[in-house]
């Protein structure tokens, strides 16, 4: 099933499908590591942020980039 990261649940992994193409940041995203078929993990998230981690690197990301990345 694949759902918005915003929507992912804590502590499980994740396989990243889909960068929409709305998105503004998209190539930043890319350059941090969130490329299509690579593992990202929620470790927490509040009021709206998230921390994320993707290629042994922990991120902090807003909702509007974490519902613009598709995971299954």
């Amino acid at each position: 099933m694949i759902i918005p990261l915003a929507f992912a649940d804590l502590n499980k992994n994740f396989k990243i499908v889909e960068i929409s193409e709305k998105c503004k940041h998209r190539k930043s995203l890319i350059e941090k590591g969130f490329c299509i078929g690579n593992i990202v993990t929620i470790k927490n998230s509040s009021n709206g942020n998230f921390i994320v981690e993707v290629n042994g690197s922990q991120y902090v990301l807003g909702f509007n980039y974490a519902k613009n990345i598709l995971v299954e």
